[in-house]
């Protein structure tokens, strides 16, 4: 049973314990708001301010963040434009070094052409010469043998006969 006085006796009101509970928590209170309190609200107040300046700075953050982002995209979409007439200008100038081109192994084909063909006239009149040479000496031998007997002086004949073989090709006669 004593412990059941002893818990009787906690539960008692003792006037002179309430006074002494009232006056310590009362000098606690003053002495807690002179020392303690004030650094404590200016930390608080501190914080406060710095969670402010913290939120400022992230919404100017966020606001230059999406400034840069959309000056990002117009610097891509910039870009993309540039690099499609870069290569729009590249094919275009594709195009004109290929009809260049063309146009120069066109003009190099007809020099080649001109000049085989100026090659083949100039071997033409080469051959007709000799032909003509030959022709002459044939119709020298083929008179001389005619005639029976060899021309003692075959100058004035050759000039002669020249003179006929020269003349076929503008009359178009055989003969």
């Amino acid at each position: 049973m004593p412990a059941m006085i002893f818990a009787a006796d906690i539960m008692a009101i003792q006037p002179g314990l309430v006074l002494w509970t009232v006056v310590t928590f009362v000098a606690l209170v003053l002495l807690l708001s002179k020392v303690a309190w004030k650094p404590i609200l200016r930390l608080v107040e501190e914080r406060e301010r710095t969670i402010h300046a913290a939120l400022e700075g992230a919404r100017q953050d966020r606001d230059e963040a999406s400034r840069l982002l959309e000056e990002q995209r117009g610097l891509l979409a910039a870009a993309r434009k540039e690099s499609a007439e870069a290569v729009k200008k590249a094919l275009a100038d594709a195009e004109v070094a290929r009809q260049e081109l063309v146009q120069k192994s066109r003009k190099e084909a007809e020099e080649l052409l001109a000049r085989a063909r100026a090659q083949i006239e100039e071997d033409k009149a080469q051959a007709q010469a000799q032909l003509k040479g030959v022709v002459v000496d044939l119709a020298i031998d083929v008179a001389a043998k005619m005639l029976g007997e060899h021309l003692k002086d075959p100058g004035p004949q050759r000039a002669l006969f020249e003179r006929y073989v020269q003349d076929l090709p503008r009359t178009g006669t055989r003969g």
